[in-house]
């Protein structure tokens, strides 16, 4: 092996106070829940009182509107009874305008009806 013209390497020492250094993954740590800013813990109660405000809104609206509608179909009756009641007067005034009963009423209270003094007149 005198022929043999590779260099000969020599594993390097190692020095006594050191130790060798193995790479390891580094150990993975539990998930921890990570404490809110003050910004945030301001802007979380920020949001839930307008949250708070709106469903107070909504639900007042809400009332409002079921009053509203209670009112109107309170008025829509009473509009329906009123146009009933017109309508049976207008019936009633019909009925007592006619010729018929004029003439019972005046026959009733002695009164006579004169032909000669009526006069039709037209335009």
């Amino acid at each position: 092996m005198a022929s043999n013209t590779a260099r000969q390497l020599v594993a390097p020492e190692l020095i006594p106070n050191q130790q060798p250094t193995i790479h390891t993954a580094p150990n993975e740590q539990p998930n921890r829940k990570v404490a809110l800013s003050a910004m945030e813990k301001t802007t979380l109660a920020i949001i839930g009182i307008a949250f708070f405000g709106m469903l107070v809104g909504l639900l007042t609206t809400k009332i409002a509107v079921v009053n509203a509608q209670r009112d109107l179909q309170t008025t829509s009756r009473s509009m329906t009874q009123v146009h009933a009641r017109n309508s049976d007067l207008k019936q009633e005034i019909g009925e007592l305008t006619s010729s018929d009963c004029l003439d019972a009423f005046a026959q009733k209270n002695g009164l006579t009806l004169n032909e000669n003094n009526i006069r039709n007149v037209s335009k």
